[in-house]
């Protein structure tokens, strides 16, 4: 068993700049996208665990593959053929009260300065911007039907867009799916991937012989699962 889900880089790895590691995958992917089309990826939707109590967060992969923002309620809107916006990020903004009980926010001026976004708007400005970003542009990359409370949004701004055809403006008319090409360049590891996965084995493999030099008869599995957490949140 190797553990390798919310595996963070070292600090010190954060200072070689992580965030290139990011901009690289986005660049590489609107390469394979082409000029004439747009991108657009939701994070993952926080899931309730009981009444108004969530589940510890996870971000959708492919979202974090090309932002590492860890952050429920925002979309990434990736142009190639955009001269200013290439990479957009919609995404909630500061708010001290909130930011109390549900931890800090990056907010809009951070996603410009730690994640290299060209632009970034607040999250209720989504509906009204969208549009302009399928203006002209032949193929739309978007998962209809992974996060359905979403795909209306999409709809939408396709709408809004097609109403525009008397003014000479056009709305994509191919819809593909982004893991066609996002899920192959995941398979080809980088350098610094092959790193974290390393230190991903390297800490399973110090925690089960723990485990091993631990356990005794009589010990209850609740016991051995609090030592192995225990030892890979140390790490």
């Amino acid at each position: 068993m190797i553990i390798l889900i919310g595996l963070k880089p070292k600090p010190e790895e954060n200072k070689k700049g992580m965030t290139d590691y990011y901009r690289q995958h986005r660049e590489k992917f609107m390469k394979a996208m082409g000029e004439d089309s747009v991108a657009v990826l939701p994070a993952a939707p926080p899931t309730i665990y009981s009444y108004d109590v969530e589940n510890k967060y996870r971000q959708n992969s492919d979202f974090y593959y090309l932002t590492g923002f860890t952050e429920p309620e925002a979309v990434l809107v990736l142009s190639p053929q955009h001269k200013e916006h290439r990479c957009t990020l919609f995404l909630r903004p500061k708010d001290q009260e909130k930011e109390t009980w549900s931890g800090l926010r990056t907010g809009v001026e951070g996603a410009l300065e730690k994640f290299q976004a060209d632009a970034a708007y607040p999250i209720s400005e989504l509906a009204e911007k969208l549009p302009l970003y399928f203006e002209n542009v032949e193929k739309l990359y978007y998962s209809f039907g992974y996060y359905p409370h979403f795909d209306p949004v999409v709809l939408d701004a396709l709408a809004a867009t097609r109403k525009k055809i008397r003014t000479g403006i056009f709305a994509p008319e191919t819809l593909i799916y982004p893991g066609v090409i996002l899920h192959e360049m995941r398979l080809i590891k980088q350098p610094y991937e092959l790193e974290l996965m390393q230190r991903a084995a390297d800490i399973t493999a110090q925690t089960h012989r723990l485990i091993m030099q631990t356990v005794r008869p009589g010990m209850y599995e609740y016991e051995i699962e609090a030592l192995i957490d225990y030892k890979f949140k140390e790490q």
